[in-house]
């Protein structure tokens, strides 16, 4: 008797760690959203850790800002007719299943993003991102991967490993030329036990490291030039949810940092959110003296220049709206302001 509790002991144990598969089932379909919440930086250590019978607590996770995020139709009505591309049965290669809008930070200077959508591809063997659209300086502008982004190929289980390549290129109204050549590399390199504000789920852990080569061609300036940057992607996965309950984004290069994501309920979070104002820098290129559209009681200000790779390249205190900014090389960088109660971003390109 003795034994069989002791054996049944250990796999009551096992089944509270049981490693679950990903199916075309786990993955979205119009029409359904989700409520998400974005949460501030936390210890490496706990969304790094992998392998079998895990326990990440995130439970202690605060939520300073919301988000919806709404699976549509490729063709519904709230979506620009020029993406209609997306739909076209001649192009079964491109031919969206279903689409998500997104808000997205300007990653480059000059360079205006609005009303994102993703269109993506759900079949029985991938989940896959076959392009997006996105008014670019104003106009509405579809983008098509060739080749496209294979995301995730079914059915996903722990141990699991695969790598896929995809790229697009874009000609950006009045700016020039944008490219990206993107190498995606997928380990499935843990199973366990995920802890949220939101609740406990038996989850499955995708690592997905992004290696992206920028091309960038500025009419203006009648030049182009290439960077590199790395993304990682650690995200959990859980049965009867179709999208990860919980993400980390981890980004180097411009707009280097750390983005939270986890499936969340509706919660009060006025007295933590601290606003994040994305903010023009002029002028831009730049040569020596950058300056910033900001109230002027917002100052003075803490500002720091990051270059591509995330290294600090500049700090230093600001009480006006100007800044000296000759002694930085020739590149792309971003920049952060901030005071007690704001913070404010933009990027520019120095000359």
């Amino acid at each position: 008797m003795k034994v069989f509790i002791t054996l049944f002991s250990i796999m009551l144990a096992l089944s509270l760690h049981a490693q679950i598969t990903l199916t075309q089932s786990d993955f979205p379909a119009p029409t359904i959203d989700y409520l998400v919440s974005h949460s501030g930086s936390i210890d490496s250590s706990l969304y790094m850790a992998n392998g079998a019978s895990q326990t990440w607590d995130f439970s202690g996770l605060i939520a300073i800002s919301q988000d919806t995020i709404l699976f549509e139709s490729p063709t519904s009505s709230n979506i620009p007719l020029t993406y209609l591309v997306f739909s076209n049965p001649l192009d079964p290669t491109h031919q969206a299943t279903v689409a998500a809008g997104m808000e997205v930070d300007n990653g480059l200077p000059m360079i205006t993003l609005e009303n994102v959508y993703n269109f993506y591809k759900l079949t029985s063997s991938e989940w896959i991102q076959v392009g997006m659209g996105a008014k670019i300086n104003g106009l509405p502008i579809p983008v098509l991967w060739n080749p496209t982004d294979v995301i995730l190929n079914f059915p996903v289980n722990y141990g699991d490993q695969d790598t896929s390549y995809s790229a697009f290129n874009v000609n950006v109204p009045s700016v020039g030329y944008y490219g990206e050549n993107r190498m995606r590399v997928n380990n499935i390199d843990g199973y366990g036990t995920l802890i949220t504000p939101y609740g406990t789920f038996d989850a499955l852990k995708v690592t997905s490291t992004l290696f992206l080569h920028d091309s960038i061609y500025m009419d203006s300036m009648g030049f182009g030039f290439p960077t590199d940057r790395i993304e990682v992607e650690y995200k959990w996965f859980a049965h009867g949810y179709q999208m990860p309950v919980m993400q980390v984004q981890k980004r180097s290069g411009m707009g280097a940092g750390v983005t939270i994501t986890y499936l969340d309920s509706l919660r009060n979070i006025s007295v933590e959110e601290m606003s994040m104002n994305m903010i023009s820098a002029f002028p831009n290129p730049v040569e020596n003296n950058l300056f910033f559209e900001i109230p002027v009681s917002s100052y003075p200000l803490l500002v720091e220049i990051f270059d591509l790779d995330g290294r600090l390249c500049l700090q230093a205190k600001m009480e006006k709206s100007g800044i000296d900014i000759s002694g930085l090389e020739a590149g792309l960088y971003s920049v952060r302001l901030s005071n007690e109660q704001e913070v404010f971003v933009s990027k520019f390109l120095k000359k």
